[in-house]
C-alpha cells in the first residue's frame, strides 16, 4: 500500500487529492483541499502574469507544505487549460519549479479528456454516451459506447471562468451577457463535432456540474447524494439564477459562495452541450481526471518495473 498526492492546477481552483493505493488495485481518497486561484483572471495578452505564478506558487507551496507533514511518498502534479492556453508556458513552469519544486505536467486537451473519462467511468454510472468535462478554462468532451470504447474527443476552449472574463463586467451577468455566452460557447461547440451528435445520457465531471447538481437538490429537497439530474430541471435552475432576486441570490450564497461568479456562466455552457447533443439526462460524477491521472501514474509505474 502506498500514499499518492495529486494536484490539479486548474484555471479556477488548485485541488489536492490524497489517495490510497492498495495493492490489489483499490484506490481511495483519503484527504481532499482546494484553493480557488483564479489564474484565468491573471492572464493578460495571453500570458499568465507574475502575480498569477506567485499565486500558485504559494499554493503549491501550502499544499507541498501539508504533505510533508503528512509523510506522502508520491506527489504529482498536472495543470489544464491554465497553463495550456498560455503563451508562455515553459517560462511559467520553470518559475513554479523554481519557486516549489514541483514539476506539473500540462495535459493536452485531448489527454485531459482522455483522463477525465478515465477517472469518472467507473463512478458516473453510463454505460454509453457523452462525457462532459466542464472546467474552469476548458470543456473536454469524450463520446463513448462503453469503458473501453471511445468514439471521439473534443476539447473546447471555454469554460465557466473563461466565459466570465469575457462576457460579465459585473458579480452576475445581464440578459445580453448571457446571449452572448451562450451564442459564443455554442458556436465553438459546434465547430467540427460531426461525429459527436446524440448522446441522450451525459456523464458530467467537474466543479460547475456537481454545483448545479446541489443546486437542484438543495431546491427540490432531495438527499445531497442524489447523483442525476434532468435537462427540464437544469433549464428550471437556470431560470430561476437568471432572476437575480434575494431568492435566488440567497440559494448561491448556501450552497456555493465561492462560485457565485461562474455558476450562471458554467451553466450556460452545459444547457448548451444538453441541447446541442439532444440528451436528457444529466449523470453526476464525483471523480474525474485526478483519478484518472492517477491511474495514468500507476501504470506507467508498473511498465517502468517491467
Amino acid at each position: 500500500m502506498e500514499i499518492y498526492g495529486i494536484i490539479d492546477v486548474g484555471s479556477n481552483t488548485i485541488r489536492l487529492s490524497i489517495y490510497r493505493c492498495g495493492d490489489d488495485g483499490d484506490i481511495r481518497r483519503l484527504v481532499h483541499r482546494k484553493e480557488m486561484a483564479g489564474l484565468a483572471g491573471y492572464v493578460q495578452d495571453g500570458e499568465l502574469t507574475k502575480a498569477g505564478i506567485e499565486t500558485a506558487s504559494r499554493i503549491l507551496n501550502a499544499f507541498k507544505r501539508l504533505l510533508d507533514n503528512l509523510d506522502v511518498g508520491k506527489v504529482y502534479a498536472f495543470a489544464t487549460a491554465s497553463l495550456r492556453n498560455i503563451c508562455n508556458t515553459d517560462q511559467a513552469l520553470r518559475s513554479i519549479y523554481k519557486a516549489t519544486g514541483i514539476k506539473v505536467d500540462v495535459l493536452s486537451g485531448e489527454k485531459e479528456g482522455m483522463l477525465s473519462f478515465k477517472g469518472a467511468i467507473e463512478n458516473c454510472g453510463c454505460s454509453a454516451g457523452l462525457l462532459v468535462d466542464l472546467g474552469g478554462g476548458s470543456t473536454e468532451l469524450v463520446k463513448f459506447k462503453g469503458k473501453e470504447d471511445i468514439e471521439a474527443t473534443y476539447s473546447v476552449a471555454a469554460g465557466s471562468l473563461s466565459l466570465y472574463r469575457r462576457y460579465v463586467k459585473g458579480l452576475l451577468p445581464t440578459k445580453e451577457e448571457c446571449e452572448g455566452m451562450k451564442e459564443y460557447f455554442t458556436e465553438l461547440v459546434n465547430e467540427g463535432l460531426e461525429d459527436l451528435h446524440t448522446a441522450p445520457v451525459i456523464c458530467g465531471v467537474g466543479g460547475t456540474v456537481r454545483t448545479v447538481s446541489k443546486l437542484i437538490n438543495y431546491r427540490l429537497g432531495r438527499p445531497v447524494t442524489h447523483n442525476h439530474f434532468t435537462a427540464e430541471e437544469l433549464k428550471d435552475i437556470y431560470r430561476f439564477l437568471r432572476q437575480g432576486d434575494r431568492d435566488s441570490l440567497d440559494l448561491m450564497l448556501r450552497v456555493a459562495p465561492d462560485r457565485i461568479h461562474t455558476t450562471i456562466p458554467g451553466m450556460i455552457a452545459l444547457r448548451s452541450v444538453v441541447k446541442t447533443f439532444g440528451c436528457n439526462t444529466v449523470m453526476v460524477s464525483t471523480t474525474g481526471v485526478r483519478e484518472g491521472y492517477l491511474y495514468y501514474k500507476l501504470t506507467s509505474e508498473k511498465e517502468a518495473k517491467g
